[in-house]
């Protein structure tokens, strides 16, 4: 989701003292990608990539933002499912599983028995 923030900043220029049509720009992509909407966020994407200049103050920026989002969408599009995921009651997060294994493991800098500065003492997953 913070690609979605970072493209909505992109787009929606003076979201710094404009927060409110961001947010609701940000929600609403947010909602698509929820319910398996990949292909309208993805034309979203691309018509704010088509309406931004190539030059201009900031443009250059923006367009990189759009354009790395856009690949990384179409990239990872497999793994954007995430209502049929939902729907077959699969975990669609990947924090919940990773604080899970860090808490099974004990893996971690706080974890006891744990030296972040000597590696050897770090639990091995191989």
């Amino acid at each position: 989701m913070e690609k979605l923030w970072s493209c909505g900043k992109a787009i929606n220029r003076g979201s710094r003292t404009k927060r409110a049509p961001l947010e609701t720009w940000v929600h609403e992509q947010k909602k698509r990608l929820r319910h398996d909407g990949l292909d309208e966020v993805l034309a979203t994407l691309q018509t704010a990539l088509d309406g931004t200049a190539i030059t201009g103050p900031g443009n250059q920026y923006r367009r990189i933002v759009l354009e790395n989002t856009i690949n990384h969408f179409i990239k990872n599009r497999t793994r954007m499912r995430y209502q049929t995921l939902r729907e077959r009651g699969l975990v669609i997060g990947s924090g919940l599983i990773e604080g899970t294994v860090r808490h099974l493991v004990g893996y971690g800098s706080t974890a006891r028995g744990c030296d972040g500065a000597r590696p050897e003492r770090r639990p091995s997953f191989t």
